[in-house]
């Protein structure tokens, strides 16, 4: 049985409708509403032939990116239908990857409620424990989303005393001990060639280790 066969009996459709609609290719997607009682709309996203890592998180991101005004109330995420239990780290990933957004410092754009601001949940349909690796795909996204925010936030919201400050809160966040020397204990320390670095610099610049 294939998968589109599968589907097509759990949603209450016709099997050679869903073929000739839907072909898989890498982020499409195909969404209609079912004839079921457990759920009302449907939507499939393609990954390609042979679905690798990125391309996972890329298409789930890409969606839920475009959509995450629109999408609200229980989403299911279907891994049995495809067989896609082992990628489950990654497509959780690539949804909460989705949520960032490079206008976060706008201060004169109205904020949209969207998926992840309101009571909405996220529930992975699988055969196999994937509590796990789901969790391990969020906490990879979190982090993504921070390095992104760092990136892309402009030089007066990252001075070297600013970022002395973001590691102690990282490290007081994620249990790992920081040490913060300023310039005048590198100098003792001998890390001259360190400290050349930060010669650009107009802010006593801290060294993290």
């Amino acid at each position: 049985v294939s998968t589109l066969e599968k589907i097509a009996e759990m949603t209450g459709t016709d099997a050679a409708n869903l073929s000739d609609d839907f072909k898989a290719k890498e982020k499409e997607t195909l969404s209609f509403y079912a004839n079921a009682k457990s759920f009302k709309k449907v939507i499939l996203i393609g990954l390609g032939k042979e679905p690798k890592t990125r391309k996972v998180i890329d298409a789930f991101r890409s969606f839920f990116y475009k959509n995450k005004k629109n999408l609200a109330g229980d989403i299911a995420i279907d891994l049995q239908s495809g067989n896609t239990s082992d990628l489950a780290e990654y497509i959780v990933n690539g949804i909460f990857l989705a949520s960032y957004e490079i206008s976060f410092l706008r201060t004169d754009e109205k904020k949209e409620t969207d998926f992840y601001d309101g009571n909405n949940s996220l529930t992975l349909i699988s055969e196999k424990d994937v509590k796990e690796a789901a969790q391990k795909g969020k906490a990879t996204a979190d982090t993504q989303r921070n390095m992104l925010q760092l990136v892309d936030s402009p030089a007066n919201y990252k001075t070297p005393q600013q970022m002395a400050q973001y590691v102690i809160n990282s490290g007081e966040e994620n249990g790992f001990k920081t040490t913060i020397y300023d310039a005048a204990q590198c100098e003792e320390m001998g890390l001259h060639a360190l400290l050349a670095v930060g010669l650009g610099s107009i802010d006593n610049p801290p060294v993290f280790i």
